[in-house]
């Protein structure tokens, strides 16, 4: 499960709004009731057994007394979109603030997805597209049945300033790509920035962004880690 939106923020957001409305001393009573102050957010899951992405609302629930009762529910969720990919999704990453999520499948092609205001029903959730696809394969070679069990996109990271994004493999591959491609939307980017042949033996089951390496003068390199099945 991934976050499609910074719930943080949000939440923070809330309690200002409410700490200017009803005074600084409404958010220490709010949670010495235990209180529900009202927060949105989005986020996505995958099964790792289908090829539907599905993308949740969580809103807060107005209640009728300030004071929460047992057993009552703080908050609604229900589905709003379902993003659907030809093979089925092993993995999925997304970029707080930025409304982008990445999605990997299990015959190696990644989608990139851009959420976007529903200009025909205003005041309704934001409608996910994809706008890219990167694939390291084009679709007119052959493999064989052994080959395909290896390409599956096991897991994916956002790096530097999400304008990068690092994928790993069951075969134990990991692939730099650019996010904005050749910036045509709708295409299909072959070509990866880098790639690191046999970095794992076996199957990479994360990658994650590291801190900016310094070294001679002013010049900084990304940083990423991965950790697989070996």
């Amino acid at each position: 499960v991934r976050p499609t939106d910074n719930v943080d923020i949000a939440m923070a957001a809330a309690m200002t709004k409410k700490a200017m409305k009803d005074g600084s001393a409404s958010v220490q009573k709010a949670a010495q009731e235990r209180q529900i102050i009202a927060c949105s957010c989005e986020f996505a899951t995958i099964s790792g057994r289908h090829n539907v992405v599905k993308v949740w609302s969580m809103k807060h629930v107005e209640q009728k007394d300030q004071l929460q009762l047992e057993g009552e529910n703080v908050a609604e969720v229900k589905v709003e979109q379902e993003l659907k990919h030809d093979a089925v999704v092993e993995s999925i990453a997304s970029a707080r603030r930025k409304g982008i999520i990445l999605t990997g499948d299990r015959m190696g092609n990644v989608r990139l997805w851009r959420s976007a205001k529903n200009v025909f029903l205003p005041g309704t959730s934001r409608v996910w597209s994809c706008v890219r696809t990167f694939s390291w394969r084009l679709k007119s070679e052959l493999s064989s049945v052994e080959e395909t069990m290896q390409f599956a996109i096991t897991s994916m990271s956002f790096l530097q300033g999400d304008t990068l994004f690092v994928s790993g493999s069951k075969s134990g591959n990991l692939r730099v790509w650019k996010v904005d491609g050749t910036k045509t939307n709708g295409e299909t980017v072959n070509k990866e920035v880098i790639c690191i042949t046999g970095a794992h033996n076996l199957a990479i089951t994360a990658v994650q962004q590291g801190p900016r390496v310094k070294e001679n003068g002013d010049n900084t390199n990304l940083s990423f880690s991965s950790g697989a099945e070996d």
